[in-house]
This record gives structure tokens, sequence and C-alpha cells, in this order.
């Protein structure tokens, strides 16, 4: 995953038609702060976040806070395409890392995968011999959990699927 990196544009030049801006990695403040104060002209809030990359498909708009945004870019690239999907899941608007931390359960092959390791963990397989066991409809299981509102699964670019506790 690349670096998360935001351009941070002079509002002012940029409405009298010239794009004056530039590149800086989201997740130091010392440097997206200075990069603010460069374009915002004496404090003024007329700076704006005109692009950005390396934040795993979150959509941040061009609003959004220097605290906040060195938060959010920090948690993905700390927890990568699991951060992303959790984002995707929740919405930006009520994302936390306690709340990650909270429900993250884990990432998978498939829901089946993790239904498996889920049942084999909590002991609910024990009274089922061997021979059964391959009777057992895993893929089963994990769609009933999801739609009973359970757990989430949520699809990653990898390929995987990330598991996310909802209650």
């Amino acid at each position: 995953m690349t670096s998360p990196r935001v351009y941070v544009a002079d509002l002012a030049a940029y409405n009298a038609g010239h794009l004056v801006g530039e590149w800086v990695e989201a997740t130091d403040s010392d440097a997206l702060e200075a990069a603010i104060q460069k374009a915002s002209h004496d404090g003024q809030h007329d700076w704006a976040i005109h692009d950005h990359e390396g934040f795993a498909g979150v959509d941040i708009g061009e609003n959004m806070d220097a605290d906040s945004l060195v938060e959010l870019a920090t948690f993905l690239e700390e927890h990568g395409e699991e951060a992303a999907a959790y984002i995707a899941h929740v919405g930006i608007e009520h994302w936390s890392s306690s709340g990650f931390d909270d429900a993250y359960r884990g990432t998978y092959g498939s829901g089946a995968d993790w239904a498996e390791g889920f049942l084999s963990d909590t002991g609910a397989l024990e009274g089922l011999g061997s021979e059964l066991r391959g009777y057992f409809d895993f893929e089963k299981y994990a769609r009933d959990c999801e739609l009973s509102g359970d757990v989430a699964f949520c699809d990653l670019p990898s390929g995987n699927v990330a598991v996310f506790d909802n209650r």
C-alpha cells in the first residue's frame, strides 16, 4: 500500500486560476501543518485537499481537518486493507481505532474459513466426530451469521475477507 499523501492546495490561488500547492505525507503532522500554513495565507482557512493517494479507496473529501487526517492516515498505514474495509463498513464519520480493535476478528480466505475456525475455537464442533464434520456446511453457517447481523464479511482487494463483529 502506498503511504497516504495529500495535495494541499492554496484556494485563493486556485480561485484566481493558478494551481499552487504541494504533496505532503498525511501521517507527518508537522509537514502537513507547514503545507497548510503555506497555503492558507496568514492563518486564514484558504486551503483544501485537492487530491489524495494511499488511502485504500477511502474518500477523505477536501475539507477534513488536519488532526483527523493524520489520525486516519496513520490508522490506514498501520492496518492496511482491513482498516479501509472497516471504514467502508461503518462509514467515514463513525470509524475509530478502538472500534476497529473491538470489532476486527481477523482476515480469512472466505467466510466459510472463518466459520470453521470460529466453531472449532469455541468448541461447538466437539460433539461431531471427524466422520460427520465433513457434512457440516460452514458456508451456510457463515451466511446465516452475516444475515443475522452478528458479523460482517468485507471483501478485500487481496481476495480475502475481513471479518468484523457487529455486536
